[in-house]
């Protein structure tokens, strides 16, 4: 309710209309920015599009990747998380397996690093040879003591970019 100056009487401030103009416009463009920010990089992105053309699931690959960065900025993963990435070191896309054997390669916990090692060598038999190059990269920074035994033995893979990668291995073990 107003007064004969055009003043409320209520307490509130309602001010002049190109004000409230304002403010709600400013609100408006707040929230379009806020709904674009977070459906672009999940859905429009060229990061998207391109796992579509690849053939793998888009929120899985930005799952993996997240818990591939966490562990490797924190050296650490929660029981949950490093349970969901030996989950997804079994899925049905090799990227996504390698870069799941990559984050257990990160791991620098004492507790986790064992649990972590176990994964890796399960992955050293993938079908997929980049699956396989990484569980012998991963196997090196997780400072497997068995690694030169696996070393040895990936040397007869069928693949020359793990060959190459356990010969490597074997000549920096020897120079130690």
């Amino acid at each position: 309710m107003k007064t004969s100056t055009g003043k409320a009487t209520d307490g509130s401030r309602p001010g002049p209309p190109w004000l409230r103009w304002v403010v709600g416009s400013s609100i408006g463009v707040a929230l379009a920015a806020a709904a674009v920010w977070y459906v672009y990089p999940r859905y429009y992105s060229p990061e998207v599009e391109a796992a579509r053309v690849a053939g793998y699931d888009p929120p899985i690959l930005f799952e993996t990747r997240d818990l591939q960065r966490k562990a490797w900025r924190n050296g650490t993963l929660s029981p949950a998380e490093l349970a969901r990435v030996k989950t997804l070191t079994g899925d049905s896309n090799m990227f996504i397996r390698a870069r799941a054997v990559w984050a257990l390669g990160q791991v620098r916990n004492p507790l986790e690093r064992s649990a972590a090692i176990a994964a890796v060598h399960a992955k050293l038999n993938d079908p997929a040879w980049l699956v396989r190059q990484f569980a012998l990269r991963a196997l090196k920074r997780l400072k497997d003591p068995e690694l030169g035994v696996v070393a040895r033995r990936m040397t007869q893979d069928p693949d020359e970019n793990v060959r190459e990668l356990a010969r490597e291995l074997l000549e920096e073990d020897g120079r130690r």
